[in-house]
């Protein structure tokens, strides 16, 4: 886990990976997922369970960063984490609320910034978000959840909606930032969307997906 003083402005800030303190997608004890169009249970496009049910509930990873995506196989800046309707979305770190919002594509979803300046963009959540602007957020405090609002609800010939799950982006701070990889140095510039898979992958491999 990465952890920066609060703080941490300017120049300073640019040269600092994300923070992140939890996984973003937690399980509760004794989760029973929504069944929110009573279909007794959420089946995707192809009519089969989708991901997150059954067993414990473990959110899976889904859509890879930079797929292409839709009839114009355009690159999807961000990752999908398939997990059943009501599961819990979470602050991947302390951060302030940006901007809160509803949308025909993003659906129910926030904009969260961390201390290092790094933005995180979480969508289609289930319900209006109860944050505005401005509200600070500790890590791993309850955003909203999971749910499969805006493009997310695709009706197929079955009748069936497309599976719930949260997208997640996570965007550079403004300027020049600098990290070092697994080939060296990295700069990405103004802007730039980063993959959030290696951040989050050691706290989902030692189970920041449950409720602690």
């Amino acid at each position: 886990m990465t952890h920066h003083k609060a703080g941490i402005t300017g120049e300073a800030a640019r040269s600092l990976p994300p923070v992140v303190d939890a996984f973003p997608v937690r399980i509760p004890r004794a989760f029973a997922p929504s069944d929110v169009d009573g279909d007794g249970i959420d089946l995707g496009p192809t009519g089969r369970e989708c991901p997150g049910y059954g067993g414990d509930h473990r959110p899976r990873w889904g859509g890879g960063f930079e797929a292409p995506r839709g009839p114009q196989r355009l690159a999807h800046r961000a990752i999908d984490i398939m997990a059943a309707e009501g599961a819990h979305v979470v602050a991947p770190s302390s951060c302030t609320v940006q901007a809160v919002g509803s949308s025909s594509k993003g659906g129910h979803h926030a904009f969260l910034v961390d201390r290092a300046g790094w933005v995180w963009y979480l969508a289609h959540m289930r319900d209006p978000l109860e944050l505005g602007a401005g509200d600070e957020l500790e890590a791993g405090a309850r955003v909203g959840y999971v749910g499969r609002t805006g493009n997310a609800v695709r009706v197929t010939r079955d009748g069936r909606r497309g599976c719930p799950h949260l997208h997640l982006s996570l965007t550079a701070p403004k300027g020049i930032v600098r990290l070092r990889g697994p080939d060296g140095a990295i700069v990405l510039r103004r802007g730039t969307k980063v993959d959030p898979v290696p951040f989050l992958r050691p706290l989902y491999d030692a189970g920041g997906w449950r409720v602690p």
